[in-house]
């Protein structure tokens, strides 16, 4: 099976290919990292917005103003700093973005530049070297040509019968000896470049593994500076905790921890992409509100009063029209003018006039 082998010339171009998509791979990673820094400080600068001032001004025109929040606690008048520093955990959030900035700059861009300067060092000398190659083969051929055009006048003039021959002898002589020293030169030199071009393809071959473990050690980096980023959270969890041992976690955090007034988003309007005010039913035809749901069998209610109820139930306003689908014990799974479906109590149902 015949094998084909790629011509010297192509090594130039083989190597600016793959530092393009060196640094094609390269920026990627950077591009990546820089926008989930900015995420980062997208998020802080929304946080800095929750900051609070003090939360008791006082009035200095009052000669009695120290007086004003006296009655505070220490934890209350405290509490912007908590929030800051502990609960929106702003601090964390901007060693986040800046530690990613710093990773990106540092632990990619200085490696792009370096191959980049080390691929291209590779394809100067390749360059170099085909262009010697080429130097000396158009050197040799010029000097066979030479040798030839020589051997072709001797042999004309000879058929011509010219008696003097002897200084287009010499002239072949010597273009003959030139062109044999020029071959012997070409082949050493040839021989030479051959050997350098194979010292840049393992060269080029050791750049391409050095490449590959570089963008492993990247991707290494980037998850031991997540980890170190995740230890600043930690630790300023931790911090608040020493500092406010008796913050009652308890009691202030029971809300956050009750997912039951969580809306799935088949419930809940905001999250269709078209939505109407609810009340809009209340002036549209019944003959054109849900067609299609009630010829499946659908009853039109309207809303007696307003009713906001727990996960998986739709919220609904005094005078909106809804279309039950299904009776669920005390309740009918419904859906407003938006497409939303959820449960609504049957109390609070009726039957249009």
């Amino acid at each position: 099976m015949s094998q084909h082998f790629r011509p010297y010339q192509d090594i130039p171009i083989l190597l600016e290919q793959a530092s393009k998509q060196s640094s094609h791979v390269f920026n990627a990673l950077h591009d990546y990292i820089i926008t989930f820094s900015g995420d980062f400080s997208y998020l802080v600068d929304n946080l800095e917005k929750l900051k609070l001032d003090s939360l008791v001004h006082q009035d200095k025109k009052n000669s009695n103003a120290a007086d004003i929040d006296a009655f505070h606690t220490e934890l209350f008048k405290s509490f912007p700093h908590i929030a800051v520093n502990h609960l929106l955990q702003i601090p964390s959030f901007a060693f986040a973005a800046e530690e990613l900035k710093r990773f990106a700059s540092g632990n990619i861009l200085n490696r792009s530049v370096e191959y980049t300067k080390r691929n291209g060092d590779l394809s100067q000398k390749a360059v170099e070297a085909i262009s010697q190659l080429e130097k000396i083969r158009q050197i040799n051929e010029q000097a066979y040509r030479n040798y030839t055009n020589a051997g072709v006048e001797l042999k004309n003039a000879e058929q011509k019968g010219t008696t003097n021959l002897k200084p287009l002898q010499e002239a072949f002589l010597i273009n003959k000896n030139k062109s044999i020293e020029s071959h012997q030169k070409c082949r050493e030199e040839t021989e030479i470049i051959t050997r350098t071009m194979e010292t840049l393809l393992t060269s080029f071959e050791e750049l391409e593994i050095w490449r590959l473990n570089e963008i492993k050690k990247v991707l290494i980096d980037f998850a031991d500076s997540m980890v170190m980023i995740s230890q600043k959270f930690i630790e300023g969890f931790t911090q608040f905790s020493i500092e406010y041992p008796d913050f009652p976690f308890g009691n202030d955090s029971s809300a956050f921890a009750d997912f039951s007034l969580f809306r799935p988003a088949e419930s809940d309007d905001f999250f269709q992409v078209w939505r109407v005010h609810p009340l809009t039913s209340k002036f549209l035809p019944l003959e054109d509100l849900f067609t299609q749901e009630c010829q499946n069998g659908g009853q039109i209610f309207v809303v007696k009063e307003n009713y906001q109820g727990a996960s998986g139930h739709l919220s609904v306003m005094e005078g909106e029209r809804v279309v039950g689908l299904e009776q669920k014990d005390n309740y009918f799974m419904c859906k407003n003018i938006n497409m939303s479906t959820g449960l609504i109590p049957s109390r609070v149902l009726a039957f249009p006039n």
